[in-house]
């Protein structure tokens, strides 16, 4: 079946297996898709194919935390240790390592950790999970206001930013070395209800307010407190005349390059009152772009979909993706994916009659994978979908979405660790914990309790 003499052999998740094949002629590496007969017990595998690489003597394969496979790669001209997308099955890297390299091993580095705020909506606090041993330290704040009942979270560079949102309109700022007390905080503004924040730099960085028109240019660490907003950018010139409560409403942030992307959700009384946009700010100069110069005023992106709900940028797809719940509890909305690159929409990739209910967060793992919120005020669910990508006019796929079973309250959001796991707060309130799924087999880990029901989860990379 393989077509050598064999070698090292590795399995991935229960999915793949990889084995080095070849003896003392040219070595290949060798993928075959496991299945699991759950009548029998038994495995079995078909559809092995070669990765197509001819190399020396390959004396072991290694995986790392990110599920990486690592391959030694022996050629006297340019040895390297490469790497292999397990997902994907593309190589990825190639290090230099002196002499040829023989046996890699992974070393284990500080335990992957997620941080989580949480909340009942009476009050806020957070807690940390160690996602290898699956077990968390529960409500950590040494002071009190660090988290509110309404919050969110993003990470930058070993900080992290909680937003404290509807009634609180400040920003919370902890190093993830010193978690039990809050390095500094900020207002954004009476009212102002931020609701995402981008980085450039330490320091420049940008947040978006529901309750008002600018965008807030901020220094996160001045080193003079109380000045850490900088400057704002007027949003007021894409207010519609059909929005008559004065508000944009920007939302979700993403930054590609020297571009930041700011989601205007434009609703009336929480109903879509406009076509939704995403204004197009250039950071190195701090102004807006005008994507359509042939069309007078500075024009913004316009969404094939309304009320956008999660914005955020897949590098492998190359695209920006946008979750759109429209008008709730219609099926009028859905995922949709924009080019960042020539400011235009590719239109919808699912809608949300394909996905069944109201959409929320969404996220694509390798650009193989999309997972999407789905279920609104009604119980949610995670459901996945395959992705597609057509060379002949780069446009992307997605096959019809699968359920994971679950059935949870809202899910406030979604993360992925460095290992491509999944993570899903679970608010159940019997029970509520962060959930962790497989997204190599999609297998729904019991919730690890967090304290208050878990809200906004982010992963710090140290």
């Amino acid at each position: 079946d393989l077509g050598g003499d064999v070698g090292d052999v590795l399995s991935v998740a229960g999915a793949k297996l990889y084995a080095v094949v070849g003896g003392f002629s040219p070595n290949d590496i060798s993928v075959s898709p496991l299945t699991l007969d759950p009548a029998t017990g038994t495995w079995s595998s078909a559809g092995t194919r070669l990765l197509g690489r001819k190399l020396p003597f390959v004396a072991a394969l290694a995986l790392d935390s990110a599920r990486r496979l690592l391959v030694p790669d022996r050629t006297t001209t340019a040895p390297f240790l490469r790497t292999l997308d397990t997902f994907t099955d593309n190589f990825v890297g190639a290090f230099v390592v002196g002499l040829p390299p023989a046996t890699p091993l992974v070393l284990p580095p500080s335990p992957p950790t997620a941080f989580v705020t949480t909340t009942d909506f009476t009050s806020g606090s957070y807690s940390t999970v160690d996602l290898q041993a699956g077990t968390a330290e529960t409500n950590l704040p040494g002071q009190t206001g660090i988290v509110e009942a309404d919050n969110a979270a993003v990470y930058f560079n070993n900080r992290i930013y909680i937003l404290n949102r509807f009634g609180f309109d400040n920003i919370s700022v902890v190093d993830v070395d010193s978690l039990e007390a809050v390095e500094r905080q900020f207002s954004t503004g009476n009212g102002s209800n931020p609701q995402d924040m981008a980085f450039v730099s330490d320091t420049q960085a940008y947040v978006s307010l529901l309750g008002s028109n600018e965008l807030l240019i901020v220094n996160p660490t001045s080193p003079v407190a109380g000045s850490e907003i900088t400057g704002t950018i007027d949003l007021s010139g894409f207010l519609d005349p059909a929005d008559t409560d004065g508000l944009v409403e920007a939302a979700g942030l993403a930054r590609v390059g020297r571009y930041l992307f700011v989601a205007l959700q434009r609703l009336d009384n929480f109903a879509p009152a406009a076509p939704s946009l995403l204004a197009v700010v250039d950071t190195s100069s701090n102004t807006l772009v005008d994507v359509d110069p042939a069309t007078p005023g500075v024009q913004a992106i316009e969404l094939a979909l309304q009320n956008p709900v999660a914005l955020r940028y897949a590098p492998d797809l190359g695209r920006l993706i946008v979750g759109a719940t429209a008008t709730f509890g219609v099926n009028d909305g859905g995922v949709e994916l924009v080019d960042p690159f020539t400011f235009t929409s590719d239109g919808v990739l699912l809608s949300e009659a394909e996905l069944g209910a109201d959409v929320g967060d969404v996220l694509s793992v390798a650009g193989t994978k999309l997972y999407a919120v789905v279920g609104g005020f009604g119980p949610n669910d995670v459901l996945v979908s395959r992705l597609t990508l057509d060379p002949a006019n780069g446009t992307w796929t997605a096959d019809g979405p699968r359920s994971l079973g679950l059935a949870l309250p809202f899910i406030p959001g979604l993360a992925l660790d460095d290992a491509r796991q999944l993570l899903v707060p679970d608010r159940t309130t019997t029970a509520p914990g962060l959930r962790i799924v497989d997204t190599f087999t999609d297998t729904v880990g019991s919730p690890i309790d967090v304290g208050l029901p878990p809200n906004a989860v982010v992963v710090p990379y140290r």
